[in-house]
């Protein structure tokens, strides 16, 4: 296939999923992430590569970045020498890097952005999905405690509370051999008390809920410090 060829047949084509916007990566607070899950050379589908954290391709289509990307003569020009290097599958190098959130959409995060729309296009006509030798890093977030620390903080301000929290994170493990990594961590949310002048983490999320709970009805949030200290 030809560099003119890979152009002139997408834009007559026109496909509509080449045609969406690209997204702009939205980085996930680090604070809540309890597991980064890396592989060094994983196989993607590149159909789910939504988005880019790169600022000045976000916003164009697929297309439009084909047509205007900064670099993308000089790697067209590579696609035209080389298109097997997208079918191998070996580690990508230079490589092509995503990251997702949760085992979400894919991003690009660093290398890969022109050869990413490439990719697309080119097994668009020809019917391939997958894309061997990636790098890619998940974060699974611990939502739970997020939706948690967000209502105590709409509690704390909207009873004007002499209180603070915030969020502490420990590493618990790390697993790893050649080209792969899975890191746990176990947030926490501290709470800072101003009246009291202590502060005391709330170890898991079963505590934190009955802690925002007591804290809704502040009549019995005496009763709340009581069982945390072990107060009668």
């Amino acid at each position: 296939m030809q560099i003119n060829d890979l152009l002139e047949e997408i834009k007559n084509l026109n496909p509509e999923i080449l045609n969406r916007q690209i997204d702009k990566w939205t980085a996930p607070d680090m604070r809540f992430v309890k597991e980064t899950y890396w592989q060094d050379s994983a196989s993607v589908n590149i159909f789910r590569v939504k988005g880019t954290q790169h600022p000045d391709y976000a916003g164009l289509t697929w297309i439009e970045f084909l047509e205007k990307g900064k670099r993308m003569a000089l790697n067209l020009g590579l696609f035209k020498t080389n298109p097997d290097y997208y079918r191998q599958t070996d580690k990508k190098i230079p490589s092509m890097y995503y990251q997702s959130i949760d085992g979400g959409e894919l991003y690009v995060g660093g290398d890969g952005n022109h050869r990413t729309a490439i990719c697309k296009a080119f097994f668009y006509l020809t019917g391939e999905t997958t894309l061997h030798g990636a790098t890619v890093t998940d974060y699974r977030i611990d939502n739970e405690l997020h939706n948690i620390f967000n209502d105590i903080k709409k509690v704390i301000r909207e009873k004007r509370l002499s209180l603070d929290i915030d969020i502490v994170s420990e590493a618990v493990s790390r697993d790893d051999s050649g080209g792969w990594m899975l890191e746990k961590y176990n947030p926490k949310i501290k709470v800072m008390d101003y009246g009291k002048n202590r502060d005391f983490l709330l170890n898991d999320n079963g505590k934190a809920e009955e802690f925002l709970e007591d804290l809704k009805r502040k009549s019995k949030f005496a009763v709340f410090f009581a069982k945390i200290f072990g107060k009668k």
